[in-house]
This record gives structure tokens, C-alpha cells and sequence, in this order.
């Protein structure tokens, strides 16, 4: 796994993609899956990071800590957890 901090968003969302984020929370977080990465987002449309994953399988599904500084990742059969900085 490794991050992007740059202020764009390196490839264009191409297929669909899951968006999620609770009122509580500072972000919106979008699963690509057709590229293995999250992308956080600011709820102003400010890129905040980008995760990419070095995983065999396709990410199928995803969710956030209620207090936003956990990403739960669904690749294949396992789960990651990543710790948002």
C-alpha cells in the first residue's frame, strides 16, 4: 500500500465507484475498485489522500470508522484496516 498526498487525483474515475461519508465525519471517501484505491475527499471537494493497494483481489466493499480515522477495505475474502493520517 502507499499514498498520494498530491492535489489531484492521479487517474480519472473511470467505472463506478462507491461513495461514503456520515454527518459526523470530515470526509467523503470514494472506493475505486477498478484502480484498488480510496480516495478522501474534504466535504469542500479538496483532495485529502489517496490510497492505492497492492492486493490480488478486487476491492468489493468498504467502510469508515464512525470517528473517521479508520478505513475497513472488503479485497477478496479479507479485510484491511488503514489508520487515515
Amino acid at each position: 500500500m502507499y499514498d498520494s498526498t498530491s492535489f489531484i487525483i492521479l487517474e480519472v474515475l473511470v467505472s463506478s465507484a462507491f461513495i461514503l461519508s456520515f454527518v459526523s465525519s470530515r470526509i467523503l471517501a470514494i472506493l475505486d475498485s477498478s484502480e484498488s484505491r480510496v480516495i478522501l475527499l474534504s466535504k469542500s471537494g479538496n483532495l485529502v489522500k489517496q490510497y492505492y493497494l497492492n492486493v490480488q483481489s478486487s476491492l468489493l466493499d468498504f467502510t469508515v470508522s464512525r470517528n473517521g480515522n479508520t478505513l475497513y477495505l472488503l479485497a477478496g475474502s479479507r479485510v484491511f484496516a488503514i489508520e487515515i493520517e
